[in-house]
C-alpha cells in the first residue's frame, strides 16, 4: 500500500515537471528572435543568439513602441487554442479548476507563504509593542515583495514590462524633478495582476493597494492587507468609503503610492469594463499624477475559472505596459477618467479592449 502511494506520488511529480517545462518552452541558451517592423515587435523564429544580438533584441523589446497594441487580431495569443492538460475541479461549480502547472504554482505559493506569514506575524507583534515604529508600514511591503519575486521567479511568471522610462519624471529618476507619490491605475483581468504590478512595475517602493473587503476572507493575504495597512474598502458601507478616501489621501500626502483597479472588480472575459470614479478623487485631492498601466494577456495565464494560473506568463507572453503619467490638476472627474481610460485602452490588444457599447463609467 505504501509503495503504491509513493509510486503514484513520484508519477505525479514527474508529470508535473514535464508539463511545467513544456509550458515554459525551456530551451538551453535559446530565445525568440525579435524583429522591429514599423514600431512593432514580431516573433519570427526560434534560434540561438550571440551576446551582441541578444543585447540588440533586448534593447528592441525595451523600446516604448513595443508597448502599443498593434498586434493584428489573427496573431493575438487569445485566438490560438491552448490545451491545459489534465484538469480537476476543486468545487462543484467548476469555477476553481486546476491543472498540473496550477498544482506546481499553488505548491510553490503555499510553501513560500509559510515564511511570508511568519514574517508578517513578527511585524504584527512589533507594531503592537511599538505603535509609532514604521508608521507607513514599509517593512511588510518589503517582505511581501520578496515573496512575490521568489514566486514569480520559480514559476517563470514574470511579465514583460515596457514603458519604465515613463516613470522617470515622477519617481525621482529624472535629476531635475523630485519624486512624487503616484496612483497606479490598471485594468483587472486575473489574480496575477497584483504580483505583476507589485513586482514588475512598483518594485521595492512603498505602496498600498486599494482593495475590496472580500479579500479579507483569503488566508495569508488577509494578514498581509491588515499588517501592511492597505486601503480596504467595504462597498456596502458609506462610512467605510469615506474612511477609505481619507486614508488614501493621507498616504499620497506622505509619499506612499496607491495601486487600484478602476473597474472595481475582475473582468470575466479579459475585456476592459466600465470605470468607477472613486480612485481618481484621491489623486485629485492631492494633485498626485495617475500612471495608467495596461496588463496584457494575464487572463490567458489565469482564466476566471481557474483557481491558479494554468500556464507560465512567459509562454503567452503576458506583459505590462506603463503609460505616461497623467496630471490631475485642473481636470474634472469625467475628463480625468476618460483620459486615463483611453491611455489604458491604447496599450491593450484588440482582444482586451472594451466591447462596442460598453459605457466608460459604472452606474
Amino acid at each position: 500500500m505504501g509503495h503504491s502511494f509513493q509510486a503514484k506520488g513520484l508519477a505525479l511529480a514527474v508529470l508535473t515537471t514535464i508539463f511545467v517545462l513544456k509550458q515554459q518552452n525551456v530551451r538551453s541558451f535559446r530565445m525568440r528572435h525579435y524583429t522591429v517592423v514599423k514600431g512593432m515587435v514580431s516573433v519570427t523564429t526560434d534560434r540561438p543568439l550571440s551576446s551582441s544580438k541578444l543585447f540588440a533584441a533586448s534593447s528592441a523589446a525595451a523600446a516604448p513602441s513595443v508597448g502599443n497594441a498593434m498586434i493584428p487580431l489573427d496573431q493575438d495569443p487569445s485566438t490560438k487554442p491552448f490545451n491545459p492538460g489534465p484538469t480537476i475541479n476543486l468545487n462543484k461549480k467548476g469555477t476553481a479548476k486546476m491543472n498540473l502547472f496550477g498544482f506546481y504554482y499553488g505548491l510553490v505559493a503555499c510553501v513560500m507563504g509559510i515564511p511570508w506569514f511568519i514574517g508578517l506575524s513578527i511585524m504584527q507583534l512589533v507594531y503592537r509593542i511599538f505603535p509609532k515604529f514604521d508608521q507607513t508600514r514599509k517593512i511588510p511591503i518589503f517582505i511581501g515583495n520578496i515573496y512575490g519575486h521568489v514566486l514569480l521567479f520559480l514559476t517563470r511568471m514574470y511579465p514583460t514590462v515596457t514603458g519604465r522610462e515613463n516613470l522617470a519624471s515622477v519617481l525621482g529618476k529624472d535629476k531635475e524633478k523630485k519624486p512624487r507619490a503616484c496612483m497606479f491605475v490598471a485594468n483587472h483581468c486575473s489574480w496575477v495582476d497584483i504580483p505583476f504590478l507589485a513586482c514588475g512595475v512598483i518594485g521595492m517602493r512603498n505602496y498600498k493597494m486599494v482593495s475590496k473587503s472580500e479579500l479579507l476572507k483569503i488566508p495569508v493575504l488577509s494578514k498581509s492587507l491588515k499588517v501592511a495597512d492597505h486601503v480596504v474598502l467595504d462597498r456596502s458601507d458609506r462610512k467605510s468609503q469615506l474612511q477609505t478616501y481619507k486614508k488614501g489621501v493621507s498616504y499620497l500626502k506622505n509619499n506612499v503610492h496607491l495601486v487600484t483597479f478602476a473597474e472595481g472588480t475582475r473582468s470575466r472575459d479579459g475585456r476592459l469594463q466600465p470605470f468607477k470614479k472613486g480612485a481618481f478623487k484621491m489623486a485629485q485631492a492631492t494633485g498626485s499624477p495617475i500612471v495608467p498601466v495596461s496588463i496584457k494577456y494575464a487572463n490567458l495565464v489565469n482564466p476566471v475559472d481557474f483557481a491558479w494560473p494554468m500556464r507560465s506568463a512567459s509562454s503567452v507572453p503576458a506583459g505590462v505596459v506603463i503609460g505616461k503619467p497623467i496630471e490631475t490638476e485642473g481636470k474634472d472627474d469625467d475628463q480625468l477618467l476618460l483620459e486615463v481610460r483611453q491611455a489604458i485602452i491604447d496599450n491593450l490588444p484588440e482582444s482586451q479592449r472594451p466591447r462596442s457599447g460598453t459605457p466608460d463609467t459604472a452606474a
